[in-house]
């Protein structure tokens, strides 16, 4: 929700795509725990990539926000 009212208080529209389905049913807690934790890297990843891209554009607002 953060990353759409910014958008939207910067003039832009946001749009959400489609969803990808959740995977499979983990098999224990372990199998569990390894998915969520794959999720949380690659998201932190993501954002990461954000932060530079926001950095090399010089897009000081976006990249203070992120």
């Amino acid at each position: 929700m953060k990353f759409m009212e910014y958008i939207l208080n910067r003039g832009g529209k946001p749009k959400v795509e489609a969803l990808p389905a959740p995977g499979c049913d983990p098999k224990g807690l372990s199998d569990y725990f390894n998915s969520v934790f794959k999720h949380e890297v690659d998201d932190t990843e993501k954002m990461y990539a954000l932060v530079d891209l926001a950095f090399k554009e010089k897009k000081w607002a976006t990249w203070n926000f992120l």
